[in-house]
């Protein structure tokens, strides 16, 4: 565990202890759910809880940026992986449609990528801005998200060190049975 990881850590248990609870509270109203479409799909159980990051498992979160849903998708992105939007609806909004778009997503980005994490930072802040960071190294390939760390935006940079830590904080806080070791095997 990184210093990056243990400082997420350290804001759920102080300065966003609040939402973290009510965070994990909101979950149960979707989880197994999701969790039985990754399975579907192939996917790592684990990215069910990519909501807690993304919304707070809040399903009419609304970002700056104009994100919306569980899964945060900007228009653009909902429309490309089959999510409808017009006066009356908005299938961003509906958590069954938008897991669905969520998981087709995810498994377009580790293709691209092949590592969960650098998929992690692409889904937070698009494709387009981390390949543009892999480009600008001096090298043009990719180890591991740790080598594009300081190069990406606050928010992406700090997108994957907080998911990370949620497991961390909710295998310590709940007794769940997710481990570091089963979390290096599914994601890394």
């Amino acid at each position: 565990m990184n210093e990056h990881v243990k400082y997420e850590i350290k804001q759920f248990q102080t300065v966003e202890r609040n939402f973290f609870i009510n965070s994990y509270k909101r979950s149960g109203r979707h989880i197994a759910k999701i969790v039985k479409e990754l399975n579907e799909a192939g996917l790592p159980e684990e990215l069910a809880w990519l909501p807690l990051v993304e919304s707070g498992f809040n399903e009419r979160a609304l970002s700056p940026a104009r994100a919306l849903g569980l899964w945060q998708f900007i228009a653009s992105t909902g429309y490309k992986f089959g999510l409808k939007r017009d006066d009356w609806i908005d299938e961003r909004l509906d958590p069954e449609k938008s897991t669905k778009a969520a998981i087709a997503y995810l498994q377009e980005l580790h293709l691209m990528f092949g590592d969960w994490t650098t998929v992690l930072a692409a889904y937070n802040s698009g494709e387009g801005n981390v390949l543009r960071v892999i480009k600008g190294q001096k090298i043009n390939y990719l180890d591991n998200f740790w080598d594009l760390y300081e190069r990406l935006p606050r928010e992406t940079a700090r997108y994957v060190p907080r998911f990370l830590a949620h497991f961390i904080s909710l295998g310590s806080r709940n007794n769940m049975a997710l481990s570091l070791e089963r979390l290096r095997t599914s994601l890394f």
